[in-house]
């Protein structure tokens, strides 16, 4: 078997012009797979096999393959062939001779090939998740076009951001409060963590602060109240300094005010809390013991934990308030901007024809790029001449109009692309041209390309309501 993948442009040809030499030299009748047996074609396979079953869509019109089967067993091969050569006959032989094909030239020099060409037109565009976040934030997740999508697209849904959360926490705040029914004397003062030596309650960073929660059922104003008020205590059981960085410190501490300062706080719907700041008596991994008593009337609860010292927090980088949802374009597709001359983070004419060896020019709307059945990214031309003359018709049109047009061409195009890729692979359509069935990826682009594009700039919805009105 032998792979051989043209160059997606030839000398000073256009991408167009080469695909056709190769069409015209290498690619008789669309044969893309050869079968032959003694030097003779015997079946063949086309462009199809290369996008469907390889889903190496890249190097559909730029790979030829050629299957020798000399040596192919005379029993299988008997199930493969028709005597009049035309094709392939439809058997389980024939069958496993795809399946097998294919799977062998998923791997290995042709896989690299198809990546590294994927790579070279991979570009990040600020814009485009700009867009999607817009889109997806303002479409119900239980909508029919929601689900529409759904089903076409791996779509996961984004997660809440931190006013859903600071929302949901309130109201499970509010849920506890409810369900807390104080006492006049504690009954319950308990850890709410662990506690042991190797899992210590907190870590604290030095120069830092953090808290321990404790839980009770005593009323708020225990603490405060005139008559039979209780108290907390907090006290040193053991220090076990770092020995590896203690040695030149000061003796150990006698009471726990030696080397944190303590806040402590009155309970607040059954939790009391217990702030701890280290001081420069402290370092790096030490331990520190510490047990705390709440006093009831005549009786005492009592609970002991480990606090442990670690190293300076570094400082949370600042996250946008739109980068909550975590890139919220829920798995539909990218798109990439493409101009007819070179702008940075921007594909040019002849880069995209380079790349992709498909063709860019001012009649091309934009294309496709359909990858394993699913909308990978769509190429979006922004010097078209639909555009052009779009822009071309607005008198004295000032820079907001230019950036207001180019966005009304950018979401049409996307948006309309979009659904109606999802509608054609929902309805399960095949499209049928000259008796020949062609790619959704050709379909799509010739629709933008034949006054649809041009339709959908020059007439919205007010236009169309104007031109029914009686």
């Amino acid at each position: 078997m032998a792979c051989y993948v043209f160059r997606n442009k030839i000398n000073d040809k256009s991408a167009k012009d080469t695909r056709e030499t190769i069409s015209r030299e290498f690619f008789k009748n669309n044969m893309a797979v050869l079968f032959s047996l003694n030097g003779q074609v015997h079946g063949h396979y086309t462009s199809e096999f290369i996008t469907r079953a390889l889903k190496m869509p890249l190097l559909k019109d730029h790979l030829l393959i050629h299957v020798d089967c000399s040596k192919m067993n005379y029993v299988f091969r008997k199930e493969l062939f028709m005597a009049s050569r035309d094709r392939l006959k439809g058997s389980d032989e024939t069958s496993k001779l795809r399946s097998s094909l294919a799977e062998t030239l998923s791997k290995g020099k042709l896989k690299d090939i198809n990546k590294k060409r994927r790579d070279s037109i991979a570009f990040d565009s600020k814009d485009t998740n700009e867009l999607l976040k817009s889109f997806t934030k303002s479409m119900p997740l239980d909508s029919e076009l929601f689900k529409l999508l759904q089903n076409t697209f791996k779509i996961d849904i984004p997660k809440a951001g931190t006013k859903e959360q600071a929302k949901k926490k309130k109201q499970k705040k509010q849920e506890k409060k409810e369900q807390f029914h104080p006492q006049r004397f504690p009954s319950i003062f308990k850890l709410n963590r662990s506690g042991s030596e190797e899992k210590p309650a907190v870590m604290i960073p030095l120069g830092s602060t953090r808290s321990v929660k404790f839980s009770t059922d005593v009323e708020n104003q225990y603490f405060d109240r005139t008559e039979e008020p209780g108290d907390l205590s907090v006290s040193l059981l053991s220090f076990k300094p770092n020995t590896e960085d203690g040695g030149d410190r000061q003796g150990s501490p006698k009471q726990l005010s030696d080397i944190f300062n303590i806040q402590k706080s009155s309970p607040d719907d059954g939790t009391i809390k217990i702030s701890f700041t280290p001081n420069n008596m402290l370092k790096i991994d030490d331990m520190v013991q510490v047990k705390a008593i709440l006093n009831g009337p005549g009786t005492e609860f009592e609970e002991r934990f480990w606090i442990q010292i670690v190293d300076k927090e570094k400082p949370p980088q600042k996250i946008k308030e739109e980068e909550e949802t975590e890139e919220a374009s829920w798995g539909l597709p990218q798109y990439q901007l493409v101009y007819k001359e070179k702008k940075e983070n921007y594909l040019s004419w002849d880069e995209f024809e380079d790349k992709t060896g498909q063709d860019m020019g001012f009649n091309t709307i934009m294309h496709p790029y359909i990858e394993e059945d699913r909308l990978d990214t769509i190429f979006i031309n922004m010097d078209s001449s639909v555009l052009k003359s779009y822009k071309s018709k607005i008198k004295t049109i000032t820079e907001e109009q230019i950036e207001l047009a180019d966005k009304k061409y950018l979401s049409s195009v996307y948006f309309h692309t979009l659904f109606l890729f999802t509608i054609a692979k929902q309805k399960k359509y095949d499209v049928i041209q000259d008796e020949k069935e062609i790619e959704l990826t050709d379909f799509l682009k010739d629709i933008f390309s034949s006054h649809y594009t041009e339709f959908l700039l020059n007439f919205g919805t007010d236009e169309l309501m104007s031109a029914l009105a009686i």
